[in-house]
């Protein structure tokens, strides 16, 4: 049984993840991104879409453990060209295996990232509740 603090952690790591993927997307980069002219700006448009897919499978192979904390960490830095703190990468190391667990006791495909961040998450206070009525 997942305590609340494993259920915060759980929840925290889907939120962290989800907002690494939004940072590909074309408005959260255009502040930082300088388009120089005009003409190019379609195809900056067009590169900067591809950033959230890019970001989003990097994300999938790190749920699914097709590679390493450390490799994601490299790959998303130099998709999005931004740095990530090292309390990210400690924060990913422990809270993975607690997603995997998770969706694992709840019958889910404990790799699966579409399910993990697709699911309801079911919280203590939740979880009471259902055992009351």
């Amino acid at each position: 049984m997942e305590t609340t603090n494993h259920l915060e952690m759980i929840s925290k790591l889907r939120q962290r993840l989800l907002r690494l993927i939004k940072l590909g997307e074309p408005n959260q980069l255009r502040s930082t991104t300088q388009i120089n002219n005009d003409n190019n700006n379609n195809n900056n448009t067009r590169s900067l879409i591809d950033l959230t897919a890019n970001v989003e499978e990097c994300v999938r192979c790190l749920f699914n453990n097709s590679c390493s904390v450390e490799t994601f960490i490299q790959d998303v830095q130099r998709i999005l060209n931004v740095t990530i703190k090292s309390s990210l990468s400690f924060f990913l190391t422990e809270a993975i295996p607690l997603a995997h667990q998770y969706l694992q006791q709840h019958q889910y495909d404990p790799l699966s990232w579409e399910t993990f961040k697709t699911i309801t998450l079911q919280t203590s206070l939740s979880a009471g509740f259902l055992f009351w009525f």
